[in-house]
């Protein structure tokens, strides 16, 4: 079974501008969610496109020190087809989440470096995850893993036309020699 996997959230990483202010996730902002929330796993934001859910056990969650980790059991249709070729191809390469704010579950203030209003996340209401062309956490991530390799995500290594030159002529010789 073909898994996406990565980071759909960053602690401690400053957002992209949005617009005016810039947003960073606290250590701790997504613990209550995990814990009663319901998420699904999105392509672009679009609810007409689900691909998981955590109740009906596709969808993995969890916190490190890093950030918002997740796993993806991708389903038999076209759309998550689609979207593992474009992970694959690394046209796709990172994560959005959308969510809401609860009381108290944000502070504002002025950021030191670019002088932008500074939006710190500390309790977040975790609606979806997304794979997505335009991040507002830049170091998000999503690759492709084998459920039954159990191996972390690793990145795609893109190879020069001189690599793939070197691997005919590889097969060439292993031809000639075989003949």
């Amino acid at each position: 079974m073909k898994q996406l996997a990565g980071y759909a959230a960053m602690f401690d990483s400053l957002s992209q501008d949005l617009g005016g202010f810039q947003e960073v996730i606290r250590r701790g902002a997504f613990d209550q969610t995990l814990k009663s929330g319901d998420a699904r796993f999105l392509w672009s934001h679009s609810e007409s496109d689900p691909l998981g859910r955590v109740s009906a056990g596709g969808l993995r969650l969890s916190t490190d020190s890093t950030g918002l980790r997740f796993e993806l059991d991708l389903p038999n249709t076209v759309m998550a087809r689609d979207l593992l070729d474009l992970v694959e191809r690394r046209i796709i390469t990172a994560m959005s989440f959308g969510f809401s704010v609860p009381r108290d579950g944000d502070t504002w203030r002025r950021a030191a470096s670019n002088g932008l209003p500074l939006r710190e996340l500390v309790r977040i209401d975790l609606k979806e995850i997304s794979a997505c062309a335009w991040p507002a956490y830049l170091s998000t991530s999503v690759t492709v893993r084998t459920e039954a390799s159990g191996a972390q995500p690793v990145a795609a290594v893109p190879f020069t036309s001189r690599d793939l030159d070197m691997k005919k002529r590889r097969l060439r010789l292993i031809e000639l020699t075989a003949a």
